[in-house]
């Protein structure tokens, strides 16, 4: 029997280093396996929404905050996380946006977006019909990041959401003029529904203007109409001497009870 001839140093490390290779080529392999499962199972999560709250903003805003909650469920870390948000009104035209972040979360952790996004609704923006018209809006949430260090990710969820108006159906109209103690009076009627999940307190000013646009007269009214409430109310307007508002108009405005002014539909007087 020969005797037992230990292998050289040289053949021993090299097979060590295919040992080791083939350990290291198995490890990324595992690696980079749960690496794209976890990210495709990361990516097809979609955000949850907390709850929403609306109330007026500044020049001629409604300002719209809440908060949408994004899950990693993978085994590994998410880094870059951006948020994007994006509405459109029921005609396909955009309206606002929001963006937070970036932010990164670990595995198995949750990450907290708040949103706030403003709305323009001056007479001219393309938001002014969600005053006094209930809408779907199209809410778009889109975002980017990179998973597990290496690869990049995006989340998309697209929803439709019911809006109520606060102003829904809102007329103001001018009445048949009468004599009341030596004046010339109108009568000047204000009707909607508040269809909004929030409360129209504050006032409703408004003004008769002529066919030339000189100003008549003017009055206001109080009003604190609850979600879901209806409001209509006549109050009479003493013209000024010689002015017709036949063929003029009646400009309105919610000044709401923290003081911003909103300006509502302007409607022709007959």
């Amino acid at each position: 029997m020969s005797p037992y001839r230990r292998k050289p140093p040289l053949y021993r490390l090299a097979r060590a280093l295919r040992w080791a290779g083939t350990l290291v080529f198995v490890l990324v392999l595992l690696f980079v396996a749960t690496a794209l499962y976890s990210a495709y199972e990361t990516a097809t999560s979609s955000p949850s929404a907390g709850s929403f709250s609306t109330n007026f903003a500044t020049n001629d805003t409604l300002a719209v905050t809440g908060q949408l909650t994004f899950s990693n469920g993978g085994f590994y870390p998410i880094d870059g996380f951006t948020l994007h948000l994006n509405v459109r009104n029921a005609s396909g035209i955009f309206i606002g946006q929001s963006t937070a972040g970036p932010v990164s979360f670990g595995p198995g952790a949750s990450q907290v977006f708040p949103v706030t996004f403003f709305l323009p609704i001056s007479s001219t923006g393309p938001a002014t019909s969600l005053l006094t018209e209930d809408q779907n809006l199209e809410v778009g949430v889109w975002a980017n990041a990179t998973y597990a260090y290496l690869f990049p990710i995006s989340v998309a969820l697209n929803e439709s959401k019911a809006w109520g108006a606060p102003f829904a159906d809102f007329t103001a109209s001018v009445g048949t003029p009468t004599t009341m103690g030596g004046s010339i009076v109108v009568p000047v009627t204000v009707q909607f529904q508040n269809h909004a999940t929030f409360a129209d307190q504050g006032t409703i000013l408004f003004t008769v203007l002529s066919s030339e646009g000189a100003t008549c007269g003017s009055g206001n009214l109080a009003i604190d109409v609850p979600p879901g409430s209806p409001f209509s109310q006549t109050t009479d307007v003493t013209l000024a001497s010689g002015c017709s508002p036949a063929g003029g108009s009646l400009e309105t405005t919610y000044v709401t009870s923290e003081g911003v002014a909103i300006s509502l539909p302007t409607e022709a007087i007959p």
